[in-house]
């Protein structure tokens, strides 16, 4: 995808970082015992609009920025600084309130990965990259600068080629590239790994090892065990294969399917479209279980899922049944498409009918056996090894009123292997751990978010509908809308509404004052930050 046509300068003056990465506690949720110690909060500067005024505190809820109408403040990606508009020019601000840089008038900022920035000229023909100190990165100016994946990287232009930065601001790539699969991409999903092409040849960069190298590929997939799944994707022509991460071709796109890698070193194939049976082979090739299967699956370190005309069963690497096939269908977990590899080793089994009913069971690839099936579970779905969401009743709806069927959702909660609940099926119709696993992110009706401990225990409740837990800052930040951002893309600060430790612990909020319009900034112990009672907004 050539990202002219996506648009490489979307103005984007500030984010947060997508991925959510804390460390976390891990007593149970009706455990006496007492909870971990959560490191202090990190220094921080946190923009915040209210009653049409915008200013600035810290991660106590001191006013470092006092609140004025006539200010817009914007924070950078980790709160460790924020950004001011000054007589028509941007202006950039440490913590203690000291100016770390000015921009040339009519200049805008562009936040492309965690503590690095483009000053784009207001003509659009240069970008100077600058980091969190407000210091240039490169000497030259770049005729282009933009985020790649999810602010994980820097593409930039030169010549009208392209090149790639990493995160820490060093060069990966010279611009030698036509065209970068960039934007809409997760680089840990894709193993470090983008696609490019030079001359309509494919390329790949492996960006932490700095390597680029002609390929076969036309895109790339998950990547998994060492290796990374890719595809040629031509009109009449599909085959997939694999990459290392080094960029070499571990396994040739001569088929036209193939399954991702297992730490049991098995992947299924499909010789092509086609062919009405798979089989299983090692990661270079040789077939291990001739192609005799009507369907494949996943192979985890004991058992494998095939199908026959009877439905799918499990079976252990010579391909003989250790559990017969009698379901309909298997599927991976949803986790799986979002690049969660914690379940890769687990399948969701269907079986029975409409009329008598489906029945729903999981299936443990690595231990070859199946869990929970026939147990009056109406769902069932994996997090991780450790965390299964289920219900049991199809009408406990989070919804009920909604007249139309599709929109009802139903309440699940998380359970673990054994089957002890860790939470009830009430108000979450989904879960997802943030990127450091240590917490669940929990999705309630009225698109509201709530936060959990990996055993379960409630940190923040379903207020916001967005929670952003801020890396290295052990804190969460609480937004009111479902989109963080303002109209032109940017991180809107009226938006910021409350501020919390890593242990759910409230370190201010924005509420309604009582019969007023008016907003206030409370923190602990309903102490008033902003506006104090006898002091006006100043203007």
């Amino acid at each position: 995808m050539n990202l002219q046509d996506i648009g490489l300068f979307r103005v984007v003056l500030i984010g947060l970082v997508a991925g959510l990465v804390l460390g976390g506690c891990k007593d149970n949720a009706t455990s006496e015992a007492p909870a971990a110690k959560v490191a202090p909060l990190g220094r921080m500067a946190v923009p915040v609009c209210l009653n049409e005024a915008c200013g600035v505190v810290d991660e106590t809820g001191k006013i470092i920025k006092q609140f004025t109408r006539d200010s817009v403040a914007l924070y950078s990606t980790q709160f460790d600084s924020y950004f001011l508009v000054e007589n028509g020019a941007w202006a950039m601000y440490g913590l203690d309130g000291a100016v770390l840089r000015r921009l040339e008038e009519g200049a805008s900022v562009n936040e492309l990965t965690p503590g690095l920035f483009a000053e784009v000229s207001e003509d659009k023909s240069r970008s100077v990259l600058f980091d969190a100190k407000g210091k240039d990165v490169f000497p030259e100016p770049f005729e282009e600068l933009d985020y790649g994946g999810r602010h994980e990287f820097i593409v930039y232009q030169r010549n009208g080629l392209y090149g790639i930065i990493n995160a820490k601001g060093e060069m990966v790539t010279p611009a030698q590239f036509d065209e970068l699969s960039s934007n809409n991409i997760d680089l840990a999903r894709q193993g470090g790994a983008v696609a490019a092409a030079k001359g309509k040849k494919p390329w790949v960069v492996l960006i932490d090892q700095k390597i680029a190298r002609q390929v076969p590929f036309t895109t790339l997939d998950r990547a998994s065990d060492g290796y990374i799944h890719a595809e040629v994707l031509k009109e009449n022509d599909q085959r997939q294969g694999l990459l290392d991460l080094q960029g070499n071709i571990a396994l040739a796109p001569t088929n036209a399917l193939i399954g991702h890698p297992s730490p049991a070193g098995m992947v299924f194939f499909k010789k092509n479209l086609n062919s009405s049976t798979c089989g299983f082979m090692d990661l270079h090739g040789k077939v291990l279980i001739p192609a005799q299967f009507s369907g494949c699956s996943e192979f985890g370190a004991k058992s494998g899922a095939a199908s026959t005309d009877a439905g799918y069963g499990l079976i252990d690497h010579t391909g003989k049944w250790l559990v017969p096939p009698h379901w309909i269908t298997v599927n991976v977990p949803d986790n799986l498409w979002r690049g969660d590899l914690s379940a890769r080793s687990m399948l969701i089994a269907h079986g029975g009918d409409v009329i008598n009913g489906y029945t729903h069971a999981i299936l443990d690839l690595d231990q070859g056996k199946v869990l929970f099936e026939n147990q009056g579970y109406t769902e069932l779905e994996v997090l991780d090894r450790d965390h299964i969401v289920f219900s049991r009743e199809a009408e406990s709806l989070l919804n009920p009123a909604i007249e139309d069927v599709e929109d009802k959702r139903i309440a699940v909660g998380l359970m673990d292997p054994a089957g002890k609940v860790l939470i009830p099926a009430k108000q979450y119709f989904r879960y997802q751990f943030d990127a450091s696993r240590q917490f669940i992110v929990a999705f309630a009706d009225r698109g509201l978010m709530g936060l959990h401990a990996r055993d379960g225990r409630e940190l923040v409740p379903a207020k916001w509908p967005i929670l952003k837990i801020l890396p290295g800052k052990n804190a969460v930040v609480g937004f009111d809308t479902a989109d963080e951002r303002d109209y032109f893309g940017f991180y809107a600060p009226n938006n910021v509404k409350a501020l919390y430790r890593a242990d759910g612990q409230e370190i201010f909020s924005v509420r309604k004052k009582p019969d007023s319009n008016q907003e206030e900034l409370v923190g602990p112990g309903n102490r008033v930050i902003w506006p104090a009672a006898a002091k006006p907004v100043a203007l």
